[in-house]
């Protein structure tokens, strides 16, 4: 089960069935929801999610920099940025976060959902890879010992 914090104010209120469609992912549970960039802040660091709805600007601390003081605490996480803003400027620096997603405004559910499914099959593609990793790691301390307890001829 994958982790979701995500802005309250601006998709819960502007994208209609939001929540019904984020809970309808099998692997995504929204742990928190905050009125502000603030709160959203807060609320990241205390749940750790995985995946991370953003809006560029928010009362309190825009977008880009609760990402910004994110990033180096929440190294794997999956950032969608939602804005109004087509500027350039926004976009460049989401691209040096490592956003994975920016869309923008007016939010369609299905782009919401595909986004989403993207940042949920990263972070399984992620997972198998540290378990191959951990496995590898694993058989080589087996071969290892083994290759030690045998006697030498």
């Amino acid at each position: 089960m994958f982790l979701l914090c995500m802005m309250k104010q601006q998709l819960l209120s502007r994208v209609p069935g939001k929540k019904w469609y984020l809970r309808s992912f099998l692997d995504v549970e929204v742990v928190a929801t905050a009125q502000d960039g603030e709160e959203l802040y807060q609320k990241a660091v205390e749940y750790a999610p995985d995946i991370a709805l953003v809006d560029i600007r928010m009362p309190g601390m825009d977008g880009l920099t609760a990402i910004e003081k994110l990033r180096p605490i929440l190294e794997n996480c999956q950032f969608i940025i939602f804005t109004a803003y087509e500027d350039f400027s926004y976009a460049k620096k989401a691209l040096e976060l490592g956003v994975m997603a920016y869309i923008t405004k007016p939010v369609l559910k299905n782009e919401v959902i595909e986004k989403v499914s993207l940042a949920v099959k990263r972070l399984k593609e992620r997972e198998n890879r540290e378990m191959g990793k951990e496995k590898g790691n694993v058989s080589e301390i087996s071969e290892k010992e083994h290759s030690q307890e045998q006697p030498a001829a």
